[in-house]
């Protein structure tokens, strides 16, 4: 969590008119941080759906444990950051919060410049799950190449393709009779509110992408 305080010192970068600036790699504060800070050997960056308390919600605090449970015996340092973004409805029947897609980017860019050897997966449910993917297309080619893996829950985005190599790298969990992910937001059943259920799967799956060293940079 050190760490992350520390990249939220950057996000100032995205400026007022709300264009997110890349960080310059050979920065002082980009140098700064390499040298004195540690970096955890994984990092994951979630964002909750419309209307859940903040930061992690439902969905992600057990997958942030199921996850944590994995690592932990094989001594793999984890920090599970879930991205502060404001959360309306309204903006999710509009393909998300801009606001939270570029906020997402930005802790993903800074974390590749600061932390060269870690491993990110990006992830989100419902609301969420649109931000990951404006995330996704946020990024340079050679920035998600550092992406380990992507994982979404109730992704509203189920049936739209993410970018090479990012679509190899992705699980996406949709449960039977869930309408939001075949794009229906008008009719949201049961279903779209159990995917605490897919927390160990979401764990397992992200436990075999990761702990190799920056994994994502070379291997599907």
């Amino acid at each position: 969590m050190v760490l992350f305080s520390h990249i939220c010192s950057f996000l100032p970068l995205v400026s007022p008119t709300g264009v997110l600036e890349p960080l310059p790699t050979g920065s002082a504060l980009v140098t700064e941080s390499k040298n004195k800070l540690p970096c955890s050997d994984v990092y994951v960056f979630f964002a909750r759906g419309s209307l859940e308390p903040p930061l992690l919600g439902p969905i992600a605090t057990p997958f942030k444990q199921s996850l944590e449970r994995i690592l932990a015996p094989r001594s793999i340092s984890l920090s599970f950051t879930g991205i502060d973004y404001p959360n309306l409805p309204e903006y999710f029947f509009l393909g998300g919060h801009p606001l939270g897609g570029r906020t997402m980017t930005l802790a993903v860019r800074t974390t590749i410049l600061i932390c060269p050897m870690s491993d990110i997966i990006i992830s989100g449910y419902s609301h969420g799950a649109q931000l990951t993917h404006d995330t996704a297309f946020q990024l340079l080619p050679h920035e998600r190449n550092r992406i380990a893996g992507v994982v979404t829950f109730g992704d509203p985005l189920y049936r739209h393709p993410l970018p090479p190599p990012l679509q190899a790298r992705r699980l996406s969990f949709c449960h039977p009779g869930d309408n939001i992910c075949d794009g229906d937001f008008y009719d949201i059943r049961a279903a779209h509110f159990s995917y605490h259920l897919n927390a160990t799967d979401a764990a397992k799956f992200v436990a075999e992408r990761v702990g190799r060293g920056g994994f994502g940079r070379a291997k599907l």
